[in-house]
C-alpha cells in the first residue's frame, strides 16, 4: 500500500512537471500609447509623426491590444490636475480608460545631414496600477530619401514594438504561493526563458489580467517573485498563467541562483492541497493610487497618520483599496487633512490649500 502510494506520489510530480505547459495562447495587455512629447528644440512635427508610426506598428502585432487614440486623447483631457508630472498625467489617463500598462516616448534630439535624418528617441513602459516603470528602451533611427523624417519615425516604431514585443510571450505557470510568506510566489518557467532577477511578469486567469510581479530569484525551470499587487481577486492559484517579461531600466541584472528552489516542485504539490483547505495567508490585496498635490506645494505627506517621506506634489502608488486620511504639513501653516476612497486599478486625485498660521496678537501695553 505504502509502495503504491510513493508510486501515485511520483507519478503526480511527473504529471505536473510535464504537462503544466500545455499550449497556451499569449494573453494581451491592454496599452495607451501617449502622445509622443519633443525635447527642447525638437520640432513638435517630428513627434506627431513618431505619435502615428506608434500607432500603426503596435496595433499591427498580437501581444498588445492598443487603446483607441480618441478614447486616450479624451483620459487625458479629462485624467489629471495641470500641476501633476506628465509621467502621472498619462498614467492617469491610462487609467481611466481601463488599459494595464502605458507606453511614454520622447524624441530626445534629431539630425538632419543632406538627404537623411536621424532620430534618438527613448521609450518608457510603466504598469498603469503600481506605477511604476517596467521596460525602457532607447534608440537612433535612421532614414533616407524623400521624406527622410517619416522613415525614420517608422523604423524607430519598428524597433520599439521588436524591443517590447520580444519581452511579450507566455513565461509559465503558477506553481503555488510561499507557505511562509503570503507575498511570494513561485513560479514554473518553459524551458530556455531568459528572465532576470528584478523582471517584471504579468499573471493572467481566463485571459484577464489579474497581478504584478517582480522576480526576485531566478533558477532554471522556476522562479520566485513577490507579487506587487492583485485585482479581482484575493489570491493567486496554481495553473494561473504567467506572462510578458520586461526589464526595466533599474533592473537589479541578471542573478542565476542554481540551487535557491531545490525541492520546490514537491512544495508546489504540498502547497497545492493546502490551497484547498484555505490554511494559507491571503497575497495582497487590491491597490490603486493618489496623486497628492497642496498650495503651497512642498508639504509633508502622512497617509493614515504614518509619514511617506514624500512631499507635495507626489503620486503614492500601491495604496490599498478603500477609504484613506491623507494629512498635509507644512512648518508655518496648519495641517490640513483630506479623505480619499482609493479605488482598485485607479489613481485619485488629492489636493489641499494650506492655510497660514496666524502669528499671536501682541501682548498688551503696560
Amino acid at each position: 500500500m505504502k509502495s503504491t502510494m510513493a508510486r501515485t506520489v511520483i507519478v503526480t510530480i511527473w504529471l505536473v512537471g510535464v504537462n503544466c505547459f500545455a499550449e497556451e495562447p499569449l494573453p494581451t495587455l491592454r496599452l495607451a500609447l501617449a502622445p509622443v512629447t519633443a525635447a527642447p528644440g525638437v520640432d513638435a512635427r517630428v513627434a506627431d509623426q513618431l505619435t502615428d508610426a506608434l500607432a500603426e506598428a503596435f496595433n499591427a502585432q498580437p501581444a498588445f491590444a492598443v487603446i483607441p487614440a480618441g478614447e486616450s486623447r479624451q483620459g487625458l483631457e479629462t485624467a489629471a490636475q495641470p500641476s501633476e508630472s506628465e509621467k502621472d498625467r498619462a498614467r492617469s489617463a491610462a487609467s481611466r480608460v481601463g488599459a494595464d500598462v502605458v507606453l511614454m516616448t520622447r524624441v530626445l534630439a534629431i539630425s538632419q545631414p543632406a538627404g537623411r535624418a536621424e532620430l534618438q528617441v527613448e521609450s518608457t513602459l510603466s504598469d498603469v496600477v503600481a506605477g511604476v516603470e517596467v521596460g525602457y528602451y532607447r534608440h537612433t533611427a535612421p532614414g533616407a530619401g524623400e521624406g527622410a523624417l517619416a522613415s525614420a519615425a517608422r523604423e524607430c516604431a519598428s524597433r520599439l514594438v521588436e524591443h517590447f514585443g520580444k519581452a511579450s510571450r507566455v513565461v509559465g505557470q503558477v506553481l503555488c504561493m510561499s507557505m511562509t510568506d503570503a507575498h511570494t510566489v513561485v513560479i514554473r518557467t518553459e524551458d530556455g526563458a531568459a528572465l532576470h532577477r528584478g523582471d517584471w511578469v504579468y499573471v493572467f486567469r481566463e485571459g484577464k489580467r489579474v497581478g504584478g510581479v517582480e522576480l526576485t530569484q531566478v533558477a532554471p525551470k522556476q522562479v520566485e517573485g513577490r507579487v506587487r499587487y492583485l485585482e479581482d481577486t484575493a489570491r493567486l492559484a496554481p495553473g494561473d498563467v504567467v506572462a510578458h517579461a520586461f526589464t526595466p531600466r533599474t533592473s537589479k541584472g541578471e542573478r542565476q541562483v542554481g540551487n535557491v528552489l531545490k525541492g520546490l516542485l514537491l512544495l508546489g504539490v504540498v502547497a497545492a492541497i493546502i490551497n484547498s483547505r484555505g490554511d494559507r495567508a491571503a497575497p495582497p490585496g487590491p491597490i490603486g493610487s493618489i496623486a497628492v498635490d497642496s498650495t503651497p506645494r512642498g508639504a509633508d505627506i502622512l497617509l493614515d497618520g504614518v509619514a511617506t517621506g514624500q512631499r507635495t506634489p507626489y503620486t503614492l502608488t500601491g495604496v490599498a483599496a478603500g477609504p484613506h486620511a491623507l494629512t498635509l504639513r507644512r512648518q508655518g501653516y496648519s495641517d490640513a487633512t483630506v479623505n480619499v476612497a482609493v479605488l482598485t486599478g485607479q489613481a485619485v486625485n488629492a489636493n489641499a490649500v494650506l492655510q497660514p498660521v496666524q502669528p499671536p496678537a501682541p501682548a498688551p501695553g503696560p
